[in-house]
């Protein structure tokens, strides 16, 4: 990739197949060489801008080993600045999912890798790691002449300052490598004739490539006795399979909707411990927190013993424990969506559906939140482990999120080892308060009536 700024300046990669580059902006092929940037001198260069993408996946995860390759690239460039005033902003190698396009308004100092307003942000939804050759200062650069390493951002990481000119059109040998194990991306380059490449590097840092791999490829890392396995998947002619292990009592809305054996109580509530069990692990203690964002019984699978099994990934989300989601788009299937997720359009860890309607919450109030039980059971059932139950399913659908159990105090629950929460005897009424007066620009707060003590 290379991004003009000024104008006379020709960038050039020695090419040795083009049938597998994709060209766009002004990038093209000529006289064996990819040029990045048009090919005249003037008023035609200003904010000149191309990107040349190699079509094929390029391999970065084995699901063999189920972890990220290593990898090493060597290319050789040329930067030719015909005015030694006015010359570009430099070239990247880069790394970036398949649909990555060349953004609008990225030329300049952008080099082609993200738009003008995205391009400084550090935004994990970037999703790009970048080598740059930089020729030109601008204000997050330490030097006109370096090599950086960039991760979702122009701004690198790291860099180092190239002691002479990298525009001068000699020709350039850079060496990109990945070590998979120590997760260090070294950049080597040099100007020497004839150069051999030995494992030194001019450049390094630590970059885990595994957060840039698609979401379903880190969820098949996912371990647990009640999550539906992923065994393989197939990704040709850009479609993609999956394939989950088999599940024989298939999936649990076949048992309580559509007429299949009827569950014992025992089978019930094994289930709903081995589901607490799978989120407590999604939420709490894999190592980044998964949001599934459409748990329903239709989602939850059984095994030839009963066993619950979460699957259905399709909508779940990865959340950095520290950090936060950066989720902003609604998804999910309605009644089955937290009240806050709708109207925040963010998923939390405590969003794990509501469905439960007001009369149930009627009849914990009146002392009898037993008489909620499926009437298929005939009252054949442990009365504690269904008041245990019907409570925590109130408490996580209590509509302050802030309100709600995390997964270890659901599991506690469940198991008898720590006691029921007090819950308002009446569903909570949500209140919103104005924005403060003179203040318009900011939201309005929500509060609830009712507090939650333990009992």
């Amino acid at each position: 990739m290379a991004s003009y700024r000024k104008f006379s300046t020709i960038f050039l990669f020695i090419l040795l197949n083009d049938r597998n580059i994709t060209h766009e902006g002004n990038s093209s092929t000529s006289d064996n060489v990819i040029q990045l940037t048009t090919n005249s001198i003037g008023g035609e260069l200003q904010s000149s801008v191309g990107r040349a993408t190699y079509m094929d996946d390029v391999l970065l995860w084995d699901s063999t080993t189920g972890r990220v390759t290593d990898f090493e690239t060597h290319f050789s460039f040329i930067m030719l600045a015909v005015d030694n005033l006015s010359y570009g902003d430099g070239i990247t190698f880069f790394l970036a999912p398949k649909w990555s396009k060349l953004p609008p308004d990225s030329h300049g100092g952008y080099l082609g890798l993200l738009s003008k307003d995205k391009a400084t942000d550090n935004s994990t939804q970037n999703q790009i790691v970048s080598v740059e050759f930089d020729s030109w200062r601008n204000d997050w650069d330490p030097s006109p002449d370096n090599v950086g390493i960039n991760v979702n951002s122009v701004v690198s990481v790291a860099n180092v300052t190239w002691k002479s000119s990298i525009k001068d059109g000699r020709k350039g040998n850079a060496w990109v490598s990945y070590n998979s194990t120590t997760k260090n991306l070294s950049v080597f380059l040099t100007y020497a004739d004839n150069p051999v490449f030995r494992g030194n590097s001019s450049l390094f840092h630590i970059v885990d490539l595994s957060k840039f791999l698609p979401e379903w490829i880190r969820f098949s890392k996912l371990r647990h006795r009640n999550l539906v396995q992923l065994v393989g998947w197939s990704h040709e002619r850009d479609e993609l399979l999956l394939v989950y292990e088999f599940m024989p009592n298939g999936s649990l809305d076949n048992h309580l909707f559509r007429g299949e054996a009827d569950l014992t109580w025992e089978v019930r509530y094994k289930i709903a411990l081995g589901l607490a069990s799978a989120l407590l692990y999604l939420h709490e203690d894999w190592e980044q927190c998964v949001v599934h964002r459409d748990i329903k019984s239709s989602n939850v699978m059984l095994d030839s013993n009963f066993n619950a099994k979460l699957g259905d990934f399709g909508l779940a989300r990865l959340v950095d424990h520290k950090l936060g989601s950066q989720t902003t788009v609604l998804a999910g299937t309605f009644g089955y969506l937290a009240p806050d997720h709708k109207s925040l359009m963010k998923p939390y860890e405590a969003d794990v559906g509501f469905s439960l309607v007001e009369w149930v919450w009627g009849l914990y109030g009146g002392g009898k939140i037993v008489e909620a039980a499926d009437e298929r059971l005939r009252m054949d059932f442990n009365e504690l482990e269904m008041e245990q139950l019907m409570v925590v399913g109130l408490w996580c659908a209590h509509l302050d999120s802030k309100s709600r159990p995390s997964e270890t105090q659901v599991l506690n629950v469940l198991k008898f080892e720590s006691p029921l929460p007090k819950l308002p005897l009446e569903l909570p009424i949500p209140v919103y308060l104005p924005a403060l007066p003179f203040a318009p620009d900011l939201p309005s707060f929500a509060g609830f009536t009712d507090t939650l003590t333990p009992r």
